[in-house]
């Protein structure tokens, strides 16, 4: 995801509040809020006394952050912003998923989508965590999958054809192993996955996989039928990406957003996912080495 570090004051891992809207033929259900969660962040103690940190820490480009350099007022110097009350916290921890998911609750959130990397990494076994959890206090949760994360150097595809491999079969794990719970998002009985778009290029050309590709992909998965949610309104993939969400973007982006959606009705994009994102702020990396991007807050309002 672009930015992990910002924070909404009670719900210190998220960014963006999405609000998953129900086809027009169920205008009267009530739509479903869910913030963006990040479930990369590690301070793991070890047992010589040191932390192992990720994602805390920021080298760069643009100011270093170094949570092992402790300030006069004992807080660390971490790569956020905003600097949670609970100080920099260990995603496993069941206390501190706890934490997030009652306040969200109490917030009126329903539940997170999780920003994923993959089966067997760090981000797995925190969703592993945060599925119990959302079962536990009856919230939801939902994997977004990082389409880089399909491609090399993430992965060992050589080809597009095992690029498309990887992502089946990151899908089937996700069906096989978390959407058995009754606390996986499902719209209408169909697992939901949401996926963050990417934008580079590499040996394999675009690591964009083509509507054609994606449709190869879900065609493929016999287990059961995907939502797949994608960032953005891409009228090629209208229809194969049953769902389109926003990400934190400027004004003129939103605009254009919403301008395209009564054609991505008609061209079967079934859910539409907005944004609000008051006081994000990835200035903590520098907008990920790029520049900045910080939303003014606008008050109550």
């Amino acid at each position: 995801m672009t930015s992990t570090y910002t924070s909404i004051p009670f719900i210190l891992a998220s960014v963006l509040l999405c609000t998953m809207i129900s086809p027009a033929k169920s205008h009267g259900e009530k739509p479903m809020v869910f913030a963006h969660y990040m479930p990369w962040f590690r301070a793991e103690k070890e047992a010589d006394g040191f932390i192992t940190w990720d994602h805390w820490q920021w080298f760069g480009k643009g100011p270093k952050h170094d949570p092992d350099d402790i300030d006069e007022d004992g807080r660390r110097d971490i790569a956020s912003v905003f600097y949670p009350l609970i100080g920099p916290y260990d995603g496993r921890d069941p206390d501190v998923l706890e934490y997030h998911f009652l306040t969200a609750k109490l917030a009126g959130i329903d539940g997170f989508i999780a920003d994923w990397y993959g089966p067997g990494n760090y981000s797995d076994e925190v969703f592993a965590a945060m599925v119990r959890t959302a079962e536990h206090y009856g919230m939801k949760v939902a994997i977004c999958l990082e389409e880089k994360s399909f491609f090399p150097a993430y992965s060992k595809a050589t080809s597009r054809e095992e690029v498309m491999a990887v992502a089946a079969n990151q899908i089937r794990h996700v069906l096989n192993t978390h959407a058995g719970s009754p606390a996986y998002l499902r719209r209408n009985g169909d697992p939901v996955f949401f996926m963050f778009n990417n934008h580079e290029n590499g040996a394999l050309g675009s690591h964009i996989l083509t509507h054609e590709e994606i449709k190869a992909v879900l065609d493929g998965i016999e287990e059961e039928d995907v939502l797949l949610v994608r960032g953005y309104l891409d009228m090629h993939y209208a229809g194969i990406a049953r769902g389109g969400y926003l990400w934190c973007d400027s004004p003129s982006g939103r605009e254009n957003f919403y301008k395209h959606v009564p054609e991505a009705r008609e061209k079967g994009v079934e859910y539409i996912v907005g944004v609000a994102n008051p006081g994000f702020d990835d200035s903590g990396v520098w907008g990920w080495g790029g520049s900045p991007r910080i939303t003014d807050r606008r008050g109550t309002k």
